[in-house]
């Protein structure tokens, strides 16, 4: 979208043909906002819990509202839908790179992440899992620590005795990934 135009809000429809009857459901299923930058701000779709697909203001709709910086980079995100209520907030550095994202539940921090970058190049990030931090100093609190490779995609986390390995094979113009989850030094899936 060119800068300076107003927001503006595009519907998208679906028809649906059921196999056993002739005719056809259609209806609204998502709803967007753009900002100036062209950027979604706002989203709003239906979860389709069971019924037709029509979106609807309330329970059974998913809904999700965005906050960029004069850079385009997302500063908050905001997220609702019938059981939850979530909110990310990222800061980033002089360079532009993100340099934390805390994760806020409906009333509290759930989980505040770091990130450490060298030669422009995320090499490590850092989890505290804010509902055991309140620990005593002496029982420790939940850590999770990754490494990514140069190209910044993850290829270790490590967090209670559970580590998560990521192998990357490209095939043609796709990514195969292979994820392996260890639980106390045991493979326990791929």
């Amino acid at each position: 979208m060119p800068r300076g135009l107003a927001p503006r809000i595009i519907y998208l429809e679906m028809n649906k043909d059921d196999i056993r009857e002739n005719g056809s459901i259609s209806g609204k299923i998502e709803e967007f906002e753009f900002n100036k930058q062209g950027l979604i701000a706002y989203r709003l779709r239906s979860d389709n819990r069971g019924a037709p697909p029509f979106i609807a203001y309330g329970k059974g709709s998913y809904f999700e509202a965005k906050k960029y910086d004069k850079k385009g980079r997302l500063t908050h995100h905001y997220m609702e839908d019938y059981q939850t209520i979530q909110q990310d907030v990222t800061t980033y550095d002089a360079k532009g790179n993100r340099s934390s994202l805390v994760h806020l539940g409906k009333e509290d921090t759930l989980v505040s992440i770091g990130f450490t970058w060298e030669k422009g190049q995320l090499v490590k990030s850092k989890v505290i899992d804010h509902s055991v931090a309140s620990k005593t100093e002496s029982q420790g609190a939940a850590n999770w620590d990754q490494t990514f490779d140069e190209q910044g995609r993850i290829i270790e986390t490590t967090y209670e005795g559970i580590r998560i390995l990521h192998s990357y094979e490209t095939l043609k113009d796709s990514l195969l990934t292979t994820m392996k989850i260890y639980h106390l030094g045991v493979l326990a899936s791929e």
